[in-house]
């Protein structure tokens, strides 16, 4: 299917060979690392890597607590599929739901101390995988590229990176008078 490529075709602008080469290095590549952190997670733990940022998210949030909207966007998991992993972290006991209690038409959910045990337990194993399917990989300058790379594609999709929000709230409420 190399004609679906080609440069200039029906007046299409196609891909150069460079960039079809980029883009398909860059799925391969990203879909693998996905694959790895995640049968790392569920063969020794029984957990997905979705289900592990979920409890990463809320350890991170104030109080524990995330409204449902808030972690599909810090998780990038969509709202149906994110209830169903939010119900079965519940039913075992890893968070806790609740009524919005500034909004009742919203959800909140809550690490629980449970919940906050398990990530203490898992995550370093966890970090371990990270390390061996990409950090060791990279020299320190290619992780700062990927970095600025990435943070340059999610702008693409959000008005703020999730994780630049966070640090931006935080130096905002930092800089707020007592």
């Amino acid at each position: 299917m190399d004609f679906i490529y080609t440069v200039g075709m029906d007046g299409t602008n196609w891909l150069s060979e460079a960039q079809l080469q980029t883009w398909t290095n860059f799925l391969a590549a990203s879909q693998l690392i996905e694959q790895r952190v995640d049968s790392q997670l569920r063969s020794d733990f029984n957990f997905t890597h979705s289900e592990f940022e979920i409890l990463v998210r809320l350890s991170q949030a104030k109080d524990s607590t995330m409204r449902m909207g808030e972690l599909s966007r810090l998780t990038i998991i969509n709202k149906s599929a994110l209830t169903y992993k939010v119900n079965n972290l519940s039913k075992k006991g890893l968070i806790t739901k609740s009524q919005c209690k500034v909004d009742a038409r919203g959800l909140e959910v809550t690490l629980t101390d449970r919940g906050r045990s398990f990530l203490k337990d898992i995550s370093p194993s966890h970090v371990e995988t990270v390390r061996k399917v990409l950090i060791e990989h990279l020299a320190e300058g290619e992780l700062l590229a990927l970095n600025d790379i990435s943070k340059k594609l999610l702008v693409q999709f959000s008005a703020t990176p999730p994780c630049q929000k966070e640090a931006q709230e935080s130096t905002h409420n930092d800089n707020q008078p007592a």
